[in-house]
């Protein structure tokens, strides 16, 4: 039996602009929102209109699918992996758009469309005929600017719903931020002033990041620039003294059911196995390298209790479905704010009426703490408690 579809308040108003907008533009909401919802009720509100709709990963389908299967009684149709099923709403992954370029649709949603700049949406934006298309996001704009591509086409947000509304309407709960700092072993300190030294010397001869970029291919100096500078990053986030501070944070607030964010899988599985030694049985471990069931069933022991700590590479950054977390560590910030922020709201759904913690880790003094305050600066003034230990 399926559910009737209830909208809030800010889902009603977006869907009106999108209205008012001849059916067209950019809903920009916080994630853990309800941005989902949007797709559904317009795809109801249609009935006799094909419907395509756009998402990153085979996860992401079957979860767009299951939401589809909740309020609607029909057939959803499916194109990516072992999926090759079309229907009245066929849900696609972004790496199968070639096989529905050129193709007529009467309603286009496009999932997480700060990917849309890539020349295969681009080109399916432009080729394909539609006569509606809401394009969704928690936060469209790119640090490469190509998000300036869709004003080209004139696409622009019509609606923007931003994590502060989301919390002061109780759609997500309140947290505080604590900053923990941690140190760099001596090894690793040697390394990062070599590394940091030299870029510091060479950066002077180019007048900015991008022309280093654009000299890679014939300036061996530019080369050796960039392969300093990409070491120094990982070198960071990949610090020893994070793993052990991490399990220090489980331990001294009671293993909370939490997600523990990593930048790398090597590194995730550090931090897994140790939680694991430590005979903690109750941990899961979600990357690109498992197996779609693999990653799946890491799902659905979280949700269901089964796992009371996950420990996750970049994948829930794009709009992975994981509530009930009460506790966020973030072992390596990204300096990328959309990141950030759809990390934030990963912990923050589902927990009404409560405060969540989420723990981000940075080595003192060192770049690290630079990209700290980049990427976490705009969080700051919506937590309720911004801490520096």
């Amino acid at each position: 039996m399926v559910k009737e579809l209830i909208l809030n308040n800010w889902q009603k108003e977006a869907l009106n602009f999108w209205y008012k907008n001849n059916y067209k533009g950019i809903v920009q909401a916080s994630t853990g929102s309800g941005k989902t919802l949007l797709g559904i009720e317009i795809s109801k509100k249609f009935p006799d209109e094909n419907v395509l709709v756009i998402v990153q990963t085979e996860h992401l389908m079957l979860q767009w699918k299951d939401f589809f299967n909740e309020y609607l009684d029909e057939e959803i149709g499916m194109i990516g992996g072992k999926y090759k099923e079309e229907k009245r709403i066929t849900i696609v992954i972004i790496n199968n758009l070639r096989n529905v370029i050129g193709k007529e649709y009467d309603i286009i949603i496009y999932d997480e469309c700060h990917h849309s700049v890539s020349n295969v949406a681009i080109n399916l934006l432009v080729n394909n005929k539609f006569k509606r298309l809401l394009l969704l996001t928690a936060t469209l704009e790119r640090e490469d600017l190509r998000h300036l591509l869709l004003e080209e086409l004139k696409l622009q947000v019509v609606y923007n719903y931003t994590q502060e509304e989301a919390i002061k309407d109780k759609l997500l709960s309140q947290f505080i931020l604590i900053n923990k700092s941690v140190c760099l072993q001596l090894d690793e300190y040697e390394k990062y002033k070599e590394l940091d030294e030299f870029i510091r010397e060479n950066m002077k001869l180019f007048s900015s990041f991008d022309e280093i970029i654009k000299q890679i291919k014939y300036n061996p100096i530019a080369r050796m620039l960039m392969k300093a500078i990409t070491g120094r990053r990982s070198l960071l986030l990949n610090a020893e003294s994070k793993i052990t501070e991490t399990y220090k944070i489980l331990e001294k607030e009671g293993f909370p059911k939490t997600i523990i964010f990593c930048e790398y899988i090597k590194m995730a599985e550090k931090i897994y196995n140790l939680i694991l030694l430590k005979e903690r049985k109750d941990c899961g471990i979600y990357h690109s390298g498992l197996k779609t069931e693999e990653r799946q069933k890491m799902i659905e022991n979280f949700k269901g209790d089964i796992s009371r700590i996950l420990v996750v590479v970049k994948a829930t950054d794009e709009g992975i479905n994981v509530p009930n977390a009460s506790m966020g560590i973030i072992v390596a910030g990204s300096s990328v704010k959309r990141q950030s922020i759809q990390r934030v709201g990963r912990i923050l759904r589902g927990m009404e009426g409560k405060t969540a913690k989420i723990y981000s880790l940075y080595v003192k003094n060192t770049k690290d703490e630079d990209w700290q305050r980049k990427s976490l600066g705009n969080i700051y003034s919506v937590a309720k408690e911004v801490k520096w230990e």
